[in-house]
C-alpha cells in the first residue's frame, strides 16, 4: 500500500488476497506512537493507557477538512524495541514508528495524502500539517455568552469559598470596570473592597487591586455556572463559537496577556486548568502550544500560547532523525484514518494505523516467511 502511495507499482485491478499478502508488508500495518503521546477525547487529553474501544478521539475527516470526534474501532499497544523517527521543531515533536502514515499536505496540492515517516527522513519533506480545528458541539451548554464571560473571571480571578456560598473575584484597575460590566449583564449584587500590599515577586513594589465580594444570591448563581477555578470537562465538546469566544476573552484578560492581534497568551499554576484551556481552544481552532516555567519563588507553572495557525509544517528546516526506542508504542483506527495527538505541549494530526482482517497478520507471515 505504501508502495503504491509513493508510486512505485501501480494499483491492481483485482482485490486478491494474494495480492494483499505479496504487496502489503507486516511492517507497514501498524504505525505507532511512543508512549508520552496523548490523544484527544471529549473530556480532554488521556495516555494511550485510558483509552479502549469504546472511547472517542478527535480526528481530522479529509473530505471536509474539519476535525471530528470519530470512535475508536480498534487499538494497537505492544512492547518495541527498533528505529523510530523523530520530528521537531518550536511547533512540533512527534516521535513514530518508521512506517506511521503521516498526513500532509506538499507545496500547492489541495489534498491531503498519507506517507510513511521515514520518507521525511530519507527525504526533503515540505508538509503542512493540521494542527487544530473547529468541531461543532455535540450539545451546546446552556449559558449566554454573558455568563461565560463572568465564568471566565471567576475561572482566572475568582475565589470560592469551601465552607460558605461566598465568592470573590479580584481585579486591578485596569480591569476593573470591565469586570464589573460582564457582572452587570446577569444581573448580579456586589461590594467593593480596595486593597493593597507587598509584591512578593517584586521587592518593595506594592500591588494594588480590588476586591469584588459577590452578595450571597449572586454567589449561589455564579456557583451554578462555574463551581470553581477550572474549566468544566464537558465544556470542551458542547461550546459554541461564540460562547467559546466569550469565555476566551476574560480568561485572557484575567491571567493572561495579548502579544499581538492574532497571539494570545495565558498562565497558571494548574496544570488541569491549562490541559483542558488548550484541548478547548485546540478543537475551537487555536494552536495552542504548552510549555512549563518557573517563576521567581521556585514554583512551576505553566503557560499557553494561542494563535489562529491551523497548520504547521515540517521542512528541511525541522530536525528529522532516527533514534533508537525501546518501551510501549500504541494507535488507534478511526472512521476517518487520522487522529489528533500531543507530545509534550505540542498538537498535531496524524494517520493512524490500518486494521487488516482478522488472520491476516498470521498468512502474511506465513506468506513472507515460505518465500
Amino acid at each position: 500500500i505504501s508502495a503504491i502511495e509513493r508510486g512505485e507499482i501501480e494499483s491492481p485491478q483485482i482485490d486478491s488476497l494474494e495480492w494483499q499478502l505479496k504487496y502489503c508488508s507486516v511492517d507497514d500495518l501498524y504505525g505507532c506512537f511512543d508512549e508520552e503521546t496523548e490523544a484527544l477525547t471529549p473530556t480532554g487529553w488521556v495516555r494511550y493507557k485510558d483509552l479502549n474501544e469504546q472511547s472517542v478521539v478527535a480526528a481530522f475527516d479529509r473530505a471536509s477538512e474539519r476535525l471530528c470526534w470519530s470512535p475508536v474501532r480498534a487499538i494497537q499497544q505492544y512492547s518495541y524495541t527498533g528505529d523510530m523517527v523523530r520530528f521537531r521543531s518550536h511547533s512540533v515533536d512527534l516521535l513514530v514508528t518508521p512506517n506511521h502514515q503521516m498526513l500532509y499536505k506538499n507545496g500547492g496540492w489541495h489534498r491531503w495524502h498519507l506517507r510513511p515517516a521515514r520518507d521525511g527522513v530519507d527525504q526533503t519533506p515540505n508538509w503542512r500539517m493540521p494542527i487544530a480545528g473547529y468541531i461543532l458541539p455535540v450539545a451546546p451548554v446552556d449559558l449566554s455568552e454573558n455568563e461565560l464571560r463572568v465564568a471566565g473571571w471567576l475561572i482566572s480571578e475568582g475565589w470560592f469559598s469551601k465552607s460558605k456560598p461566598e465568592v470573590e473575584i479580584y481585579q486591578t484597575d485596569r480591569y476593573l470596570p470591565r469586570l464589573l460590566r460582564d457582572l452587570a449583564a446577569v444581573n448580579l449584587q456586589w461590594s467593593l473592597s480596595p486593597r493593597t500590599a507587598p509584591s512578593q515577586s517584586f521587592g518593595g513594589h506594592v500591588s494594588s487591586w480590588t476586591t469584588v465580594r459577590l452578595d450571597r444570591p449572586s454567589s449561589r448563581r455564579v456557583r451554578e455556572i462555574v463551581n470553581g477555578k477550572m474549566i468544566p470537562e464537558a465544556w470542551i465538546s458542547r461550546l459554541t463559537v461564540a460562547q467559546f469566544a466569550a469565555l476566551f476573552e476574560t480568561l485572557i484578560l484575567g491571567d493572561g496577556s495579548i502579544e499581538s492581534e492574532r497571539v494570545w497568551s495565558y498562565c497558571s499554576s494548574d496544570e488541569v486548568l491549562i490541559d483542558r484551556f488548550q484541548a478547548l481552544s485546540t478543537v475551537q481552532g487555536f494552536r495552542a502550544t504548552k510549555r512549563q516555567r518557573h517563576g521567581l519563588t521556585g514554583k512551576s507553572a505553566w503557560r499557553l500560547r494561542f494563535s489562529l495557525r491551523q497548520e504547521t509544517s515540517i521542512t528541511q528546516e525541522t530536525d528529522r532523525h532516527v533514534e533508537k526506542y525501546t518501551g510501549v508504542v500504541w494507535c488507534v483506527t478511526t472512521d476517518v484514518s487520522t487522529i489528533l495527538v500531543r507530545r509534550h505541549g505540542n498538537t498535531i494530526v496524524t494517520g493512524n494505523s490500518g486494521h487488516p482482517p482478522d488472520g491476516f497478520v498470521a498468512l502474511a507471515l506465513a506468506y513472507h516467511g515460505s518465500r
